[in-house]
Parts: C-alpha cells; structure tokens; sequence
C-alpha cells in the first residue's frame, strides 16, 4: 500500500529507509570504493554515539532510536549526493566519503564530533545532548573491505569506552 502525501514514516525512517544499507551494503560499497580508479580520495567513516546503553535506559529504546535517526540525519546534511550513510549497529552508523584532499577527513570528522556535541537531539518524551567517537580510514586500492572495517570498528570502540568525544585517523594512506 501507499503512504499518502504528507504521511511521513517518522524519524527512524530516515535511518533504515532509502539510502540507507546495513553491513551487507557497507562491505559493497567499500568494496567498489577500494576498486574504483577516480580522482578524488575516499574513507570510511564510523560514527558511535558514545554511552548508548546508558543513553537507552535513561531515554528508553524508542526515543533512543529517534535520536540515532536525528544523528543520521545532520550526519546527511554534511554529505554529498552519492555519499552513502549505513546502520551499522544501533549505536554505530558508517560513512563512505569523498573529498579532493586526504587531509580532508580529520577535518571532516571534527566538524562532524562537533556538530554532534552542540545538538540537541530531542524524541517524543525528551531532549538529549550527545557525544559521538569518529574514526576515519582514508582507502588506498590495496585495502581489503572486511580489515579496514575491523579496524575502524575496534578503534572506535576503544575510544568510546575510554570516554568518547574523539575523532581518530587510521590507516596508511
């Protein structure tokens, strides 16, 4: 059935509706990301929110899940056209981003960690400020999608754990 003009599916929708893949779809992307022979340099990004249990017991699991669709979508407004945003977990969403300069990532993923600390994320039943870990890994054509997956997500968590609110860049390019 349609969904009649004007009937918006809600927040959540943006982060599991069109544009929006899983694991499966983040592993392809990379994949043809690392493959692709173009001018502009590319990278994964992860975004965590940090303290997300602790954020989902205070907020509850339904207005902890419209904040996440409220970070994913400022996470869009700060990306291009063919930039895919991807659900990682349910506190983790993945970037695959383009830019004409490496360096551009740190500064991207510090423009992105402040976006996200000024914020206020509000649900049905509250407002919440949060803090987010980012970790980038520009991609060379000698990556392997599952590895530079692996160690973007094990930094990341790391980081969070310690106390979040970083960003960090991995990798040799």
């Amino acid at each position: 059935s349609a969904t009649p003009a004007g009937a918006a599916a809600g927040p959540a929708a943006s982060v599991a509706g069109p544009g929006t893949g899983g694991r499966l779809e983040l592993l392809q992307t990379l994949k043809e990301a690392i493959q692709s022979n173009v001018q502009m340099h590319r990278a994964l990004l992860l975004v965590a929110v940090d303290g997300f249990p602790a954020l989902e017991e205070r907020l509850g699991y339904h207005d902890a899940e419209q904040t996440v669709a409220q970070l994913a979508e400022l996470l869009k407004q700060r990306l291009g056209p063919k930039e895919p945003l991807f659900r990682f977990s349910n506190s983790e969403l993945a970037l695959v981003v383009s830019r004409a300069k490496a360096a551009e990532f740190e500064a991207l993923a510090e423009t992105l960690r402040k976006d996200v600390a000024t914020q206020l994320f509000k649900s049905d039943a509250h407002e919440a400020h949060l803090a987010a870990t980012i970790v980038s890994y520009p991609l060379s054509n000698k990556e392997q999608e599952e590895k530079v997956v692996e160690t973007v997500v094990r930094e990341t968590r790391k980081l969070s754990q310690q106390g979040g609110n970083r960003i960090a860049v991995l990798g040799p390019t």
